[in-house]
C-alpha cells in the first residue's frame, strides 16, 4: 500500500487540513513542561473532525499571511453564534497566531 505524497501545487483537501490539525494537537500533547504538564493547551478541546471548510480557509489565509483582524473577528462572531466548541477554540488559536504575526511584522 502506498500513500499519496501531496504535491505543493495541488490544493489541500479538508481531510489534509483535519490531519494537519490532529498532528498539531498530538505535538501539543507531547510538549510537556518540567512538571509533566502541557506547555500550551490550544488544542485540548479541539476535535479536528468538527472543523470545516470555513475553518480551513481562514487557517490557509493565516498561513499565507493574508488574514486580517477584521476577517478573524467576523469569522469568530459567526462561530460564537453557530459554531462548535472545537471551532471556537480553533479560532482562539488562530487569533493568537495572527497577533504573533502582526507583532513580528512590527519588529
Amino acid at each position: 500500500m502506498t500513500e499519496k505524497i501531496p504535491n505543493e501545487n495541488e490544493p489541500k483537501t479538508l481531510g489534509d487540513f483535519k490531519r494537519e490539525v490532529a498532528e498539531l494537537k498530538k505535538k501539543e500533547e507531547e510538549n510537556l513542561n518540567e512538571k509533566g504538564g502541557r506547555k500550551t493547551v490550544h488544542f485540548q478541546d479541539i476535535n479536528p473532525e468538527e472543523l470545516d471548510e470555513t475553518d480551513q480557509r481562514i487557517y490557509d489565509r493565516l498561513l499565507e499571511k493574508k488574514l486580517t483582524v477584521a476577517e478573524l473577528r467576523s469569522y469568530q462572531s459567526e462561530l460564537y453564534k453557530h459554531g462548535s466548541k472545537s471551532q471556537q477554540q480553533f479560532s482562539a488559536y488562530l487569533g493568537n497566531l495572527l497577533f504573533v504575526q502582526m507583532y513580528k511584522k512590527e519588529k
